[in-house]
């Protein structure tokens, strides 16, 4: 490629320089178009080339990015989903006092109603509650056939 280079940089050389000849200019203005006309390919080549690396560097920079977004996306989304999930265990077992709110008797862990009042123990609202105060009896599983 340095030699094709070398080549078109003749071939440009040769045919602008003949304008800076025929034009009248001081001795060191010409001196500065010839260096300018001679140098001016290799100057636009590596102007192009940091160009190249310019427009490399922010795509790669934007494409990073991306990445990054896309990855944060599907780890928000799969945090929502392993929410839901844990949502729906919640509201598969059903929620028992742990002491009767009628009467006050302690119940034993699996009983529904209440032995002295005969009240059901089952939570309605769960955000009425406050933490020791209930326990979670599993609905038995259905096997489909």
């Amino acid at each position: 490629s340095s030699v094709l280079l070398f080549i078109l940089n003749f071939f440009f050389y040769q045919l602008v320089i003949p304008l800076a000849e025929n034009s009248l200019m001081s001795d060191e203005a010409f001196a500065f178009v010839d260096d300018l006309i001679y140098y001016l390919p290799v100057i636009l080549i590596l102007l192009c080339a940091v160009a190249c690396l310019v427009i490399n560097i922010v795509r790669l920079k934007m494409a990073r990015k991306m990445c990054i977004h896309l990855v944060d996306r599907n780890v928000a989304e799969k945090l929502i989903s392993d929410t839901e999930e844990e949502i729906e265990l919640i509201y598969e077992t059903f929620w028992y006092f742990n002491i009767c709110p009628y009467c006050g008797l302690d119940p034993k862990p699996t009983d529904e109603r209440c032995r002295g009042c005969g009240s059901s123990l089952e939570v309605k609202d769960l955000k009425k509650t406050k933490e020791g105060q209930i326990h979670k009896i599993e609905k038995p599983k259905v096997v489909e056939k």
